[in-house]
């Protein structure tokens, strides 16, 4: 139950960190709408439900959800760490490889995991299991745009920070600027001619620096988790579920 918790709550903590800093990389470096930058996620939709089916399918035979998670948590594992090489002007189909990869190991991870805890689980408590796996969810998505989100922050602004170009100008546009990607690209559409493709330039790097960093985060955290689960989540769990019922 524990090791199975823990890795949905690993797996949505990566999943959540990662569409905080897409759906602005593909807005405001890419210049997509909202819609635009909606369906270009689809194939991590895709590739998670059809991961399911398939983990879930796996899990049951001898090969086991020990096996199935862990190979997930690798694959989201591998994913991250191709997100970390990227640059702002990467192709579409590039991202969408890796996001094909992220939402294959994502389901191979959660759907076997979350049969897990509602395997062990009697059946009158099922309503607390499935009550547990939504919470983990929950915790490791809002941890993960936390986390995630505070280290890409730290990275975007003392990268920006060093830029000779902002430092040039006022004071209030510097600490606009520092807010983050948006507000950054606002003040070098406002800056004069000279100047604003030079620190447009500097804050995309500022942007891809800590989308970078984040990235290897939740790459490392993917990692333990994937040593985690090898060492702790059974094979085949059993609980009363597995046990036949007589009469």
């Amino acid at each position: 139950f524990s090791a199975a918790s823990g890795a949905v709550t690993v797996a949505f903590f990566a999943l959540f960190g990662f569409i905080f800093l897409i759906t602005q990389f593909f807005q405001l470096l890419q210049n997509y709408g909202p819609l635009e930058t909606g369906v270009r996620i689809l194939p991590v939709a895709l590739s998670i439900a059809i991961g399911s089916v398939l983990g879930n399918a796996l899990a049951v035979t001898r090969i086991g959800t020990k096996a199935v998670v862990f190979v997930g948590l690798l694959m989201l594992t591998a994913a991250f760490a191709w997100v970390a090489t990227v640059s702002v002007d990467v192709s579409y189909l590039q991202v969408a490889l890796q996001m094909v990869l992220l939402g294959g190991g994502l389901g191979l991870t959660t759907a076997p995991a979350t049969d897990s805890i509602m395997g062990v689980v009697k059946p009158e408590q099922a309503g607390a299991g499935s009550a547990v796996d939504d919470a983990t969810r929950q915790i490791g998505g809002t941890l993960g745009v936390a986390v995630i989100g505070s280290i890409f922050s730290t990275l975007y602004i003392n990268r920006l920070s060093d830029s000779t170009v902002l430092q040039a100008l006022p004071q209030e546009a510097q600490e606009t600027a520092r807010d983050g990607l948006a507000q950054g690209l606002a003040v070098a559409a406002q800056s004069p001619a000279q100047v604003a493709g030079a620190l447009r330039d500097n804050v995309s790097d500022a942007f891809m620096s800590g989308l970078h960093a984040g990235c290897v985060t939740a790459a490392a955290v993917c990692l333990a988790g994937a040593l985690f689960v090898l060492a702790f989540l059974p094979a085949h769990p059993e609980g009363s579920r597995s046990e036949p019922v007589s009469g």
